[in-house]
């Protein structure tokens, strides 16, 4: 994976995930040659978290991984380090996380209720959520957060 990673990135370290580099392990690409080694036990995680998820709802329903994969919360920002010997990671980028989370998407409202006002239902003034900020308060945060990322990358 470190392979497709700095080939994307020749010029400058990846700062996060490259999403489509993990095609190469559900789907060995490889310029022809077989995963093996930590390549191939790598595919072999992934498709049985996808395959895990897909069945029950929980990529690790058991410790027949040897490893659980615990949802990312507001309390606790872990990630599972895909590696080999996959392991949950601590996380730094809170404010990172709370900026993407805070935007009106589908997602966000499906994922993050609580922190988004669905803009088809009216304010209800004895809700316990904050306010929501008129739309073209929402844009500009996210035109700013777009502008810092093309900055940054």
């Amino acid at each position: 994976m470190n392979v497709v990673v700095c080939t994307l990135s020749a010029s400058r370290p990846v700062a996060g995930v490259v999403h489509p580099a993990i095609l190469q392990y559900l789907f060995p690409y490889s310029d022809g040659q077989p995963l093996t080694g930590a390549d191939k036990q790598l595919s072999d995680t992934l498709l049985r978290l996808w395959v895990n998820f897909a069945t029950t709802g929980d990529p690790t329903p058991d410790a027949s991984l040897g490893f659980r994969w615990t949802p990312i919360s507001a309390s606790k920002q872990a990630y599972l380090s895909l590696t080999p010997t996959p392991t949950m990671t601590s996380s730094s980028r809170l404010n990172e996380w709370l900026l993407w989370t805070s935007f009106p998407t589908e997602a966000n409202r499906f994922l993050h209720l609580d922190r988004i006002q669905d803009p088809r239902r009216p304010y209800s003034a004895t809700s316990s959520s904050p306010a929501p900020q008129p739309p073209e308060e929402n844009f500009f945060s996210f035109l700013l957060a777009l502008i810092c990322y093309f900055i940054a990358f």
